[in-house]
């Protein structure tokens, strides 16, 4: 596994935690110090669990459309390692590398997490009958956890 494989799979793992760390706070803070009901916990932890879901569903498809670009820049990389050292290097970050990038799989994951969110967020407030508040406050907070997060930087965690 290369460097942005792990990073990005760090990455989403960290965002996660964050967004289930945010929401659940939230909803010990409000059901301890405010008095909300069981019900409105559970509506607000089901708004962030759209979110968690939808951020998990935009990285896997993420990782689809950028698994090309991936193979071809490790390639790259690959060969500019094993040129002798006589030979001239080669640019390995020109926009070549994106070519693999595919932008209609990209598109599609992008607009499939906006379907799920959708479907989810009207199956928990006209299937369930969830509080409607408490359901978009726990979406948002989740949401809020994408500002928490950042990527590692390249060499970081190496032994």
């Amino acid at each position: 596994m290369n460097f942005a494989e792990r990073a990005f799979w760090l990455t989403l793992r960290k965002l996660v935690l964050i967004q289930s760390v945010l929401v659940i706070g939230l909803t010990v803070v409000l059901f301890v110090f405010y008095g909300k009901t069981g019900e409105y916990a559970m509506a607000l932890i089901y708004g962030g669990f759209v979110s968690i879901a939808v951020t998990v569903l935009r990285g896997w498809r993420l990782k689809i459309a950028t698994k090309d670009a991936d193979i071809a820049l490790e390639d790259k990389i690959t060969t500019s390692m094993n040129q002798s050292e006589s030979e001239p290097k080669k640019d390995i970050g020109n926009s070549n590398t994106t070519k693999g990038i595919d932008a209609l799989e990209l598109f599609k994951g992008f607009a499939l997490g906006y379907i799920v969110a959708i479907g989810l967020l009207v199956f928990g407030l006209g299937g369930l009958k969830l509080l409607p508040a408490a359901v978009i406050i726990g979406f948002v907070v989740a949401q809020i956890g994408h500002f928490f997060v950042r990527p590692p930087k390249p060499g970081a965690g190496r032994r």
